[in-house]
């Protein structure tokens, strides 16, 4: 048995799991963290990740990495998205992290963000076709798949691809966005899939700060 700390700094949270992978295959989650970062809002008017962003990653990476030493991890497999791959500090940001933490925080791609996004939600599906469409708050990748197999991916930065976020909402506007958003549903509808698209990500997290604001309000 091991026993493995995954670590996810997003645009919008930074999230850590640590669970117990066995032998055969299986695994049991022991520990999960999350907490809200906001990177994507944290960004300076040229491209740089603001002090406030260093300063609460590596609050959250200090945390994470105690929370890793108390488990007795085995093995600690942290990455970052959008918010850190596009800022122009965002290795810098990394380097102050493994100084401060130890924990080597990788920027994985954007066509990898989709790989990973798309091996994460099938395990959870009974589907055998259909489109994930997942919805982060600096990027987007719309993953398409036919039995049980990744078929075609595309990665949508929210800068690069006339995505914008406005007031905690995004806004998909351009020929670029449109364009790849259009012809993934298309291609689905030829290849006679229903149309059905799996939200992952940002939407669920807004999902959750909705009903617990509701909650709140209630009280």
């Amino acid at each position: 048995m091991q026993r493995i700390a995954i670590i996810d700094i997003g645009s919008n949270s930074a999230r850590l799991v640590i669970s117990h992978i066995y032998k055969s295959g299986a695994y049991n989650m022991v520990f999960n963290q999350k907490e809200m970062l906001r990177l994507a809002q944290k960004t300076e008017g040229e491209g740089l990740l603001s002090k406030e962003a260093f300063d609460s990653t590596l609050q959250v990476m200090q945390s994470f990495a105690y929370m890793c030493r108390q488990y007795k991890t085995d093995k600690i497999i942290a990455v970052a998205t959008a918010a850190i791959r596009n800022a122009k500090n965002g290795s810098q940001l990394t380097s102050e992290v493994f100084e401060k933490t130890g924990i080597r925080l990788h920027i994985i791609s954007g066509n990898m963000e989709a790989q990973l996004s798309y091996l994460g939600v099938i395990n959870t599906l009974p589907m055998k076709d259909g489109i994930i469409f997942d919805l982060g708050g600096g990027s987007t990748e719309l993953i398409l798949f036919r039995n049980r197999k990744l078929v075609e991916s595309f990665y949508l930065s929210q800068t690069k691809d006339s995505i914008v976020s406005e007031d905690e909402k995004l806004v998909f506007s351009g020929k670029n966005g449109s364009f790849y958003m259009d012809a993934t549903l298309y291609r689905a509808q030829k290849d006679g899939l229903s149309g059905v698209i799996y939200y992952y990500g940002t939407v669920e997290e807004t999902a959750e700060e909705g009903a617990e604001t509701s909650e709140e309000a209630e009280e």
